[in-house]
């Protein structure tokens, strides 16, 4: 919170939308409104702009559809008046209102002197990205389904990267294997 109120308004908007989703900063400079659906609530991850080169993103797997959240649909609805209206470009620089082109212009127009301003240590802009994977985990959300989210094309690095957030055993696990075979026919205990 400290982070967003320190950034101006389209920058709080970025960021915001950044920590909901995911995406990495380069499909976040490269996302336009035709790739958002409003009514089924998910962003279409297409393209990635990486050194002003507009390209697919990282992996096949990157190609993909993200929930958006609540969060994540605030910072959509407070963008819509700077960019909409030209269909392009989803998030633009602040300054120039004119599409972000790096990473870099991010990192040294808008997140540093925020964090400064917040008294925030120095964490690159990808930590964003780190913790919606972390949130996602620490809501009890299927390993898999957040690699899927992420652009992963398995959970290896989820479970590698982020296993300390994945929540202990749920106390309820095995229920609805139980309620299955409760449901065939089949009772709790067998004969020997």
């Amino acid at each position: 919170n400290s982070i967003l109120e320190a950034l101006p308004d389209q920058g709080a908007n970025l960021i915001q939308f950044a920590i909901c989703t995911g995406l990495r900063t380069s499909e976040l400079i490269a996302l336009e409104w035709g790739d958002i659906d409003l009514k089924a609530e998910l962003v279409r991850v297409r393209r990635a702009s990486v050194n002003k080169h507009t390209k697919q993103p990282k992996t096949r797997a990157g190609e993909r559809d993200v929930k958006l959240f609540a969060p994540a649909l605030d910072a959509l609805k407070n963008q819509k008046q700077y960019t909409f209206i030209s269909g392009g470009r989803v998030f633009n620089n602040p300054r120039t209102n004119t599409p972000w082109e790096t990473d870099g212009q991010i990192r040294k127009t808008m997140w540093i002197p925020a964090l400064k301003k917040a008294s925030v240590i120095y964490r690159n802009p990808y930590q964003t990205r780190h913790t919606y994977a972390s949130i996602l985990l620490s809501a009890g959300e299927p390993p898999m389904w957040v690699a899927s989210q992420m652009g992963h094309k398995d959970w290896g690095m989820i479970r590698k990267r982020y296993g300390r957030w994945i929540p202990d055993v749920d106390t309820s696990a095995g229920g609805k294997v139980k309620e299955f075979w409760s449901q065939i026919g089949h009772k709790d205990t067998v004969n020997a």
